[in-house]
């Protein structure tokens, strides 16, 4: 992605920086960093204001976030009561909307903080909580057939190439992880066979390539799990990188709903990657900016895993809902045939 002002002409110097304020409303910074982000709001126009927007653009579409506080009203000017205090809507969204696009437009720290992307995922982190569940290394959404071996075939648009590179590689991590090698195998071919659709991928070819040679020479499966982070990082430079991660997400979902666990859906990069993936798109539906666009159907397949995840605790009937909504967007992306 393509920042829209360079990192030197964003503030740092005293402020929180657009990471601490997203990490702040998403409730992913300690005690400590808490209180100094909320002492600083309270005092500073600038970075209150670049807070305001972000809750208020938030609070148009959703419930806010569990630590959206009220500031002291004695240090607030009417205008930014309106915005702040938790669980108000005073602030119409299209006072929102106006002033996420002139944030955006000016390029200074709002416009960085509205477009940051969701955080980076890595295969070992979201495959976690069902890479040790047998069962589930045999319900992979493995996408067509192989056939011959990862050659060059029909040209595929580099989003949805993205999309499923990061499903092949949780499904890689999984297998790896089971010390399965000619299943490890499979997935090496399965992703050869995206790479074969696209240009100036060779060196990332082949970087895949020497996990099938290691594995032919004996080298336990398991033993090459070190490697998957690395082959994750080069994709994401040489791929898209949002939609490598999107692949990484909804693919471990969809594991997770099979298992029917519960710990990838209550982690909170999971939850942030999430939430931060709709705003962007939101960004994009509504005002035209930002480089995030799904399409209808995702759009509410993401909507309706949103509304059951937030519920806390899964039934089965959760669990089957998410499956759904999850095979939905794979089967967009990624059909098996």
């Amino acid at each position: 992605m393509q920042k829209l002002a360079p990192e030197d002409s964003i503030p740092t110097i005293g402020h929180p920086s657009p990471e601490e304020l997203a990490a702040y409303i998403d409730g992913n910074l300690g005690k400590d960093e808490t209180a100094r982000v909320i002492e600083h709001l309270a005092s500073c126009e600038d970075c209150y204001d670049v807070y305001s927007m972000s809750v208020g653009f938030l609070l148009a579409d959703e419930p806010a976030p569990p630590n959206v506080v009220p500031f002291p009203p004695r240090k607030l000017s009417q205008r930014r009561r309106l915005v702040a205090v938790f669980g108000e809507r005073a602030a119409s969204w299209r006072s929102a909307a106006a002033a996420v696009a002139l944030l955006a437009l000016s390029g200074g720290i709002g416009g960085y903080f509205f477009f940051a992307p969701p955080p980076a995922l890595m295969p070992g982190q979201v495959a976690g909580p069902v890479q040790g569940n047998a069962e589930i290394s045999g319900k992979l959404w493995l996408g067509p057939t192989p056939r011959g071996g990862g050659e060059e075939g029909k040209e595929v648009d580099v989003d949805p190439a993205s999309f499923q590179m990061g499903v092949q590689l949780v499904n890689l991590q999984v297998r790896l992880a089971a010390n399965d090698g000619p299943g490890s195998q499979d997935i090496v071919a399965r992703i050869l066979q995206v790479l074969g659709t696209q240009y100036f991928v060779e060196d990332l070819k082949k970087s895949y390539t020497d996990i099938t040679f290691s594995i032919a020479n004996k080298t336990s499966a398991r033993s090459l799990l070190g490697k998957i982070s690395p082959l994750a990082q080069q994709t994401r430079e040489i791929l898209d990188a949002p939609h490598v991660d999107f692949g990484l997400w909804v693919e471990a979902g969809y594991l997770a709903s099979l298992a029917q666990s519960p710990t990838f859906f209550q982690q909170s990069e999971s939850r942030s990657f999430l939430r931060r993936l709709r705003w962007r798109d939101k960004l994009h539906e509504r005002l035209g900016l930002g480089d995030t666009k799904l399409d209808p159907t995702t759009r509410e397949s993401l909507d309706r895993i949103s509304e059951v995840i937030s519920k806390g605790d899964l039934r089965p009937s959760d669990y089957a809902d998410l499956q759904h909504e999850l095979e939905k967007i794979l089967e967009h992306y990624y059909p098996m045939s």
